[in-house]
C-alpha cells in the first residue's frame, strides 16, 4: 500500500543537508528517493529561491541553508524555514 508523504521534495533536500553541507547529486538522490535529474533541479529551484546557497570548494558544493526565508504559502508565510528545521522530533 502507498503510505502518503506529508512534506515535500524540496523539503527533504532542506533537512537532508545540514546532516552531509557537502551532498553529491547521486548520494542526495539515493538517500532521498529521488531520480538523478530531479535533485539537481530541485537544488537550482532552491538556490534560484534563495533557499539555499551554494559555494564551491575545490571539487565539491558547499550547500547552506537560508534559514531567514519566509515560507511562501499564505497560509505558512509568517514562518520561516528555520523554525521547521527546529522542529523537536
Amino acid at each position: 500500500m502507498l503510505q502518503p508523504t506529508f512534506l515535500t521534495n524540496h523539503f527533504h533536500i532542506i533537512v537532508s543537508l545540514p546532516h552531509e553541507p557537502y551532498s553529491r547529486i547521486p548520494g542526495l538522490s539515493d538517500e532521498l528517493g529521488l531520480t538523478q535529474r530531479t535533485a539537481p533541479r530541485i537544488l537550482t529551484e532552491l538556490i534560484e529561491d534563495k533557499v539555499l546557497k551554494m559555494e564551491k570548494e575545490g571539487r565539491k558544493n558547499l550547500y547552506s541553508i537560508n534559514r531567514k526565508k519566509r515560507l511562501h504559502h499564505t497560509l505558512e508565510n509568517k514562518h520561516r524555514i528555520g523554525e521547521l528545521l527546529n522542529i523537536p522530533s
